[in-house]
């Protein structure tokens, strides 16, 4: 059976901790990109690819703190 985000169960604690932080790490990915960066202008960044960079900053964020949540 598969896992549809809620208590069940062949649904772990730790899977449901997983699916959460990765959307939560897609979520901080699209504000800090495409609010910040692409529409607002706040995020200046310089020698980096700014795409990978808020790629990797944003998500491996949001992977942590929603995961711990």
């Amino acid at each position: 059976m598969a896992c549809h985000l809620r208590l069940h169960p062949g649904c772990t604690r730790r899977f449901q901790a997983l699916l959460a932080g990765i959307a939560g790490g897609i979520l901080y990915f699209l504000v800090d990109y495409g609010i910040f960066y692409l529409a607002l202008g706040t995020r200046v960044i310089t020698g980096a690819d700014t795409f990978r960079l808020l790629l990797w900053l944003s998500f491996s964020y949001g992977l942590t703190n929603f995961a711990w949540i």
